[in-house]
């Protein structure tokens, strides 16, 4: 099936785009991803929150597909009119969603999600799984100890500190533990 993920752009509480990445579900791809969006905040306009939404999201190689364009040549809001978008080479490169029927899908298929919030410039990256040290020790019998690190909160991330997340998950092999004993494990596949 693959581990399908959803990275959205929002704004506060409105979700602009999303897309889905059928094989980028695991910790890793889906950092190197939100890596190539965060790169070009600044340098995508962003007089249009939705077109700003979608070329960010083009950054990483995803375009619309068969399926969503039909969607969105039979929108008659208008919404979509001064849009152009990309089109899509697969599903693993990207499947861009605008309309609220293509974003439901995605959220329906996701396995992990990436959510930037254009408006509050933070990212939740929930591409990690989280548990307590005992749940941690009782499902691995030869736990590795895990590095303490403090000051990350991978559901709330400012877009400058990103860098940090980046630098804690390549410099620790299978995760960490917050000092409130939680244990944030990568996703590897």
């Amino acid at each position: 099936m693959g581990q399908r993920l959803n990275i959205e752009i929002v704004d506060g509480n409105t979700t602009l785009a999303n897309a889905y990445f059928h094989w980028s579900a695991f910790t890793f791809p889906a950092l190197e991803l939100t890596a190539e969006i965060v790169k070009g905040i600044n340098k995508v306009p962003s007089e249009n929150k939705l077109e700003q939404a979608v070329e960010l999201l083009e950054l990483t190689g995803a375009g619309v597909d068969d399926e969503e364009w039909a969607r969105i040549e039979a929108d008659k809001t208008g919404k979509f009119d001064e849009l152009v978008f990309k089109e899509a080479k697969n599903r693993n490169r990207g499947l861009i969603s605008v309309t609220e029927e293509g974003m439901q899908e995605t959220e329906t298929l996701e396995e992990g999600r990436v959510s930037i919030d254009l408006e509050k410039k933070t990212i939740c990256f929930d591409v990690v799984d989280c548990l307590s040290l005992e749940e941690y020790r009782a499902d691995f019998e030869d736990a590795p100890s895990l590095p303490v690190v403090d000051g990350i909160d991978f559901y709330n991330i400012p877009f400058s500190r990103f860098h940090e997340l980046i630098g804690i998950i390549h410099m620790y092999e299978y995760g960490i533990r917050l000092s409130d004993g939680t244990v944030v494990l990568w996703i590897d596949g």
